[in-house]
């Protein structure tokens, strides 16, 4: 998604090196727009030799190439951002297949690559959210800030974990709930308070029918078997949740016989049960 992230970049060393310090400046806000010569502006600040405004000008070219969410051509006098362009996004966070789903959920890759670039630099954003509405309530945009620590995995969309200046420090937050704006809010981050390790979760999976057991410990790589019958897991409780719905999701997609998948937390169906308890 950022071209400092791309194990190999499509570009030469020194576009390389151009097109990070570009990216540095204008992804600090999900709805950026740069010229020419603010770009020049940017390369004599980061003491990277500037080239022809030619090259400067090919070099937005190529980035408009290298992004969805760049809008740069037919003679614009500067390169812009669109927070609505999704597809680099779905695919970088749910992979190919669900650019082609009905179900395909609004990633903005404008607001992804703000976030990924503030992980990198541990900068503190603002991020315009709707929140799930609570009954009785209207569902109107909130303003959430803190420092993007990860991305978390989900099955119907993007989540990301923030660190936050709460009592609670940690919070996922939904990718598809941003309501087009993501921005670096220039802050000093010195009054966050250090995260402290999160707590560890061990799943156990009681599971009868031990052909069933061995398929699952040979898909999935962090269950680990302990007998004919049982596996376990370890997992950190920001990927609780998302491991209990992706496992139960998995289990009742492939499941052979007729049985209803039983609806409490803990008990997928009668041949297979989670345990959690924590470390």
């Amino acid at each position: 998604m950022l071209i400092r992230n791309d194990p190999q970049s499509p570009f030469d060393t020194p576009c390389t090196q151009r097109l990070i310090a570009l990216e540095n400046v204008l992804r600090q806000h999900s709805d950026s727009s740069i010229t020419i010569s603010q770009y020049q502006k940017v390369l004599e600040q980061a003491a990277i030799n500037v080239p022809t405004t030619r090259t400067l000008q090919e070099d937005l070219r190529r980035y408009g190439r290298y992004c969805d969410d760049v809008v740069y051509g037919d003679n614009a006098k500067k390169l812009r951002l669109d927070p609505d362009a999704t597809r680099d996004a779905v695919i970088w966070l749910l992979g190919v297949p669900w650019l082609e789903s009905p179900l395909r959920p609004r990633l903005s890759s404008a607001c992804v690559r703000c976030l990924l670039l503030a992980k990198e630099l541990k900068a503190e954003v603002a991020i315009n959210y709707s929140a799930l509405r609570k009954e009785g309530k209207p569902w109107v945009p909130q303003e959430i800030v803190g420092i993007p620590i990860r991305p978390i995995p989900g099955a119907d969309a993007g989540y990301f974990q923030l660190h936050i200046a709460a009592s609670d420090p940690r919070k996922i937050i939904n990718l598809s709930r941003i309501q087009r704006f993501v921005s670096f809010t220039g802050q000093a981050t010195d009054g966050y308070v250090a995260l402290t390790p999160e707590p560890q979760f061990v799943f156990t999976l009681e599971i009868s029918e031990p052909s069933l057991l061995n398929r699952l410990v040979a898909q999935f790589a962090g269950l680990k078997k302990e007998n004919k019958n049982r596996a376990v897991m370890h997992v950190e409780k920001s990927l609780r949740r998302m491991t209990i719905d992706m496992l139960k999701s998995h289990l009742q997609r492939t499941k052979s016989d007729k049985r209803q998948v039983q609806a409490t937390t803990l008990k997928i169906n009668d041949n297979v049960s989670i345990q959690i308890e924590q470390v």
